[in-house]
């Protein structure tokens, strides 16, 4: 039997957040922003539940400490700084205890500021 998903609850923010990406994806970020989805980490490590009912989206961190990282992918991620407009639906994420957040809409590149250089290894 299936687990149902809780209800979105909706966080209010303005101001930064931060994201955390493999360096493979950098230039379509820089290119394209943060663009909603279901990548193959998402899909390995969510219930598929969560894939099949929350759908494509970016998730968010909102504190900077990097011992906060709500994903260790066990890799030397890039960090990415994102200014959060007030247009931005963030909501929280259901399964994660960290100060995650995720939202449904793309980030553009003018709101991003790519803090960390990672190596990817």
């Amino acid at each position: 039997m299936l687990k149902e998903l809780p209800k979105p609850k909706p966080i209010e923010w303005e101001g930064k957040a931060f994201h955390t990406s493999n360096p493979r994806f950098r230039e379509n970020i820089l290119k394209e922003g943060l663009i909603p989805q279901i990548g193959e980490c998402y899909e390995l490590h969510y219930e598929s539940w969560y894939t099949s009912n929350m759908g494509p989206v970016v998730f968010l961190r909102l504190k900077e400490e990097i011992n906060t990282l709500p994903w260790d992918s066990t890799y030397d991620d890039d960090i990415w700084e994102v200014q959060i407009d007030k247009e931005v639906k963030l909501f929280e994420d259901p399964s994660m205890e960290y100060p995650q957040v995720y939202t449904k809409e793309t980030i553009k590149p003018t709101n991003l500021k790519l803090i960390y250089k990672g190596t990817g290894e």
